[in-house]
């Protein structure tokens, strides 16, 4: 898939794995650069060393809130910086004042969607460099207008001191989605 792969589960037993569940020990490599891009290699005893150029990994699952804690404890997570690199959404739990016999989806949306997504898919199948998506200087103004004011928060004794490794990600998460939401709509 020319170095492209994707997690997508609506749990988090890939979690295990990372930490070891199958080699014993934690292995986050190919996380870890597939989330940048750098050069991978990968050594094998029982076949050649091969190289990834320019590894992309996405992923996406859904996971219980207890999942989250248990990650943020095993070991190498946090410090190599896979927490870092990881976005999560902790919706509100409305167990107890769910809809019960909640309208399906309108068949226009879902079709519109479904219709969206495949070429969506399709347009960016082939491309086998990064994309590079210039930022206008009012785009760039406004990052930089948030880089000012996540920064203070990073500092010892700020609002996100504690969590200074995924703070100091949250920029470049900003424009990623960004960049993401400008293909899906160009």
């Amino acid at each position: 898939q020319g170095g492209r792969l994707a997690v997508l589960s609506p749990e988090g037993g890939i979690f295990a794995t990372l930490a070891g569940r199958y080699s014993g020990a934690p292995n986050l490599e190919v996380f870890l650069k597939g989330h940048a891009g750098d050069m991978m290699r990968v050594g094998r005893l029982s076949r050649d060393a091969e190289h990834v150029d320019k590894p992309a990994l996405t992923m996406g699952l859904a996971v219980q809130p207890e999942i989250l804690r248990d990650i943020a404890g095993m070991p190498g997570f946090r410090g190599l910086g896979l927490l870092a690199r990881t976005l999560f959404a902790l919706p509100e739990n409305t167990v107890g004042r769910r809809k019960v016999g909640a309208d399906p989806i309108p068949q226009p949306v879902a079709a519109a969607y479904s219709s969206n997504l495949h070429a969506l898919v399709l347009s960016l199948a082939e491309w086998t460099d990064p994309a590079v998506l210039p930022l206008t200087p009012d785009a760039n103004a406004l990052v930089l207008d948030i880089e000012r004011q996540v920064e203070p928060r990073l500092a010892p004794g700020g609002a996100w001191a504690h969590i200074v490794d995924w703070g100091s990600k949250y920029t470049g998460a900003v424009v990623r989605i960004a960049g993401l939401l400008h293909l899906g709509e160009h």
